[in-house]
Parts: structure tokens; C-alpha cells; sequence
């Protein structure tokens, strides 16, 4: 499922594994991560791990600790975040190596500003929840800031 921003709903997490927030915008990205992040531990007391890139090759690691099926094992919450450069290799094999069984103690949150790539099955399961937190300047300004709508109006008129 690909929504966004302005249209996500905690709600939507239900029944998801792995979160994708792709887009420009860092603020948007770290509202919906936060709000994530809340639903989540509602669920279970998740341990959170923070990735970037320097350690995508121990994502594999990250997964495996937690996917031992035990009924003690650790749930982790695993926040990937790739903010720069082009979408890496290394993480899309990691992310097409997952199957939902992957997901039994585990969920990910991968934040990322560079374009997804295009025809990975990854991208198609149904576990998945896309947010585009794009640029918002087209949105800055509609009815839902009436104030400032009102002054930007005002101005035009003169």
C-alpha cells in the first residue's frame, strides 16, 4: 500500500511489517516514524535499533536475532535509515530476502530520501506500508490554514 503523508493513519499499521517513508521531507519522516513507533509498542515492548549505512551488511544480523520463532525472543524494531546517495544494493537484497515469517519478532522502519527502485518484490508484499513524505511546498497553503490563505489573499488583491 503507497500513501501519503497528509493521508496516513496510525491505523493503517495494523496487520503491517515493514514501513517505508521515502521522500525529501526529514520532518515528515520523523512525524510518521514517531507516530510508527507509538503503534508499534502498543503492540509489544519492542527494542529499537537504529541502522544507517555503514552497518547495512549486518542487517541480516539485526533479523536473524530476533526470528528464532521462540516465544522469548527479542522483538525488535528495526529503524533503517538511508539518507543520502542512491538506493543502495546492499539493502535491497536484504529487503528481497524477507519473507513474512522474517517479521515474527521483528518490524522495520526504513527512512529513506533517495527514489525507491522500480520492479523489486519487495515493493509489492503485502506486509508493506509506503509513505511519500515528498516535498509539501505545493501544500503549504490550502483551506486548512485559513489564516494565512486570508493574508496571501489580501495581498494578492493589492
Amino acid at each position: 500500500m503507497d500513501i501519503n503523508y497528509q493521508k496516513f493513519t496510525p491505523e493503517q499499521a495494523i496487520g503491517k511489517h515493514l514501513f517505508v517513508l521515502h521522500g525529501t521531507e526529514i520532518q515528515l519522516r520523523n512525524e510518521i516514524k514517531d507516530l510508527l513507533k507509538q503503534e508499534i509498542n502498543e503492540l509489544a515492548d519492542f527494542k529499537i535499533n537504529v541502522v544507517q549505512n555503514e552497518e547495512f551488511d549486518r542487517l541480516e544480523e539485526f533479523i536473524s536475532s530476533s526470528s528464532g520463532g521462540s516465544l522469548f525472543g527479542d522483538k525488535i524494531l528495526l529503524i533503517i535509515q538511508h539518507l543520502e546517495g542512491r538506493f543502495p544494493e546492499t539493502l535491497n537484497s536484504f529487503l528481497d530476502s524477507l519473507t513474512e515469517a522474517s517479521f515474527n519478532n521483528a518490524r522495520i522502519i526504513l527512512e529513506t530520501a533517495a527514489s525507491l527502485p522500480k520492479n523489486k518484490s519487495w515493493l509489492k508484499q503485502p506486509y508493506l506500508l509506503k509513505v511519500n513524505c515528498g516535498d509539501r511546498k505545493s501544500t503549504r497553503l490550502n483551506s486548512s490554514h485559513l489564516v494565512i490563505s486570508y493574508a496571501v489573499f489580501c495581498l494578492k488583491k493589492k
